[in-house]
């Protein structure tokens, strides 16, 4: 079951990364912990660049006990890239 909860919410964070990176780079409103690429482009009269965005995530546990055995709390940090066109 903690594994099934596990890809879960790994998944759910993924798509979440993501989404945020795409509303991100088409409004322009960016977090302080994005991280902005730029890339050349072969056409001069326009920009290219990269959003990074990042979401880490602790699992909660349903096994009592699970994280004094593995030594430490699971946690999941997923990222979300889109592109960043500006002429």
């Amino acid at each position: 079951m903690q594994l099934i909860l596990v890809i879960f919410l790994r998944n759910e964070s993924a798509i979440s990364s993501q989404n945020q990176a795409s509303i991100r780079a088409i409004s322009g409103e960016l977090s302080r912990d994005d991280t902005i690429i730029s890339l050349d482009s072969p056409d001069s009269f326009q920009k290219l660049r990269i959003l990074v965005t990042k979401k880490d995530r602790q699992i909660p546990l349903l096994i009592p006990g699970l994280s004094a055995i593995l030594g430490s709390v699971i946690e999941s940090t997923e990222k979300g890239i889109a592109v960043i066109e500006q002429r």
